[in-house]
């Protein structure tokens, strides 16, 4: 026998933000008073959802990242002992298969618990309404979420409103300012969103700096002008050698917007601000094997031997 559920009650036996309107999440969902039934669905029928342009663009199926393995056991371990309490979300698709729309994760710990069948609520939706949920679930049931996962969650729901009429700008009072209006879901202040969104545009390695908190955000924003080649480039050949301030990163982004960004150019924002300093002292034990030699050099040879040595490794390392 099935139970009758309805959306609303589905959202509110969830971790929720209880601080969201219910017509934001009835804007997403479409009548939340609707009733649907839940369904038991085997877990062979179940097809992972994909979003084809962000798969294309960096090799990921949606914004957000599985749970690690702590969070995924914890889940699994209560799935085994008390079942899904929480039904899942699904699409049906062509042959009698379902996308899953919200609860990766649980189905996820349903298969490592053991479990072949798993309870579902079955909407035929299309692919934005389904987009537009698997974003809206996942930023209100997490507790926990990276930069990087809300970069990509923001940049798609920004694209998918837009596509609803709405803008991204202020140029038109008579249309919803998409930023806007994300940011007045989610709390948070319009540049807030602007900025996040900015972070979408980076290069995955230096996107990793920043979840992992060795960049900041506006750092990222600025690099995330430059171009992906002058991206990879900050991130192998200046990064490494460089303490990356914000400064350096307005006069890298500056650079690229004047057309003038190579690694010349790059690197001198680095250098120029670098005074050479007034002695060098080498230790004489690391000498030692050279000391008969050095004896035989004038101060003047010496500084000259040594300067070639560092026109050499940086025509090197610039190369």
């Amino acid at each position: 026998m099935t139970k009758a559920w309805n959306i609303r009650r589905l959202l509110e036996t969830q971790d929720y933000n209880k601080n969201t309107e219910d017509d934001d999440i009835a804007a997403i969902v479409g009548n939340t008073d609707l009733e649907f039934d839940i369904v038991k669905i085997p877990l062979e029928r179940l097809v992972e959802y994909r979003d084809e342009s962000l798969y294309k663009e960096i090799g990921i199926p949606q914004p957000f990242r599985p749970y690690n393995e702590e969070d995924m056991q914890a889940l699994t371990e209560s799935i085994y002992q008390h079942g899904v309490l929480n039904p899942i979300i699904v699409n049906p698709i062509q042959d009698e298969r379902y996308q899953i729309v919200a609860g990766h994760n649980r189905v996820c710990a349903a298969r490592k618990a053991g479990m072949s069948v798993i309870p579902a609520i079955v909407r035929q939706m299309d692919a934005q309404t389904a987009a537009l949920i698997m974003i809206e679930t996942n930023l209100r049931q997490r507790k926990y979420l990276l930069f990087s996962e809300l970069a990509y969650a923001y940049r798609m729901r920004r694209d998918l409103l837009t596509c609803q009429g709405r803008r991204t700008d202020l140029a038109d009072a008579g249309k919803t300012d998409t930023l806007s209006e994300i940011a007045a879901m989610e709390h948070v202040s319009r540049r807030k969103v602007s900025y996040l969104i900015r972070l979408s545009y980076l290069k995955k390695e230096l996107l990793d700096l920043i979840d992992a908190k060795k960049m900041t955000v506006k750092v990222g924003v600025e690099l995330s002008y430059l171009s992906e080649e002058h991206q990879a480039y900050v991130f192998e050949n200046i990064i490494p050698y460089h303490k990356l301030k914000n400064l350096h990163a307005q006069q890298l982004k500056e650079l690229e917007l004047d057309g003038q960004a190579c690694p010349e150019t790059m690197q001198e924002v680095f250098l120029k601000e670098q005074k050479p300093p007034s002695s060098i002292t080498i230790r004489g034990k690391v000498l030692a094997p050279y000391a008969s030699v050095l004896q035989e050099k004038k101060q003047e040879e010496l500084e000259e031997l040594f300067l070639k040595f560092l026109g050499s490794y940086f025509s090197e390392k610039l190369g």
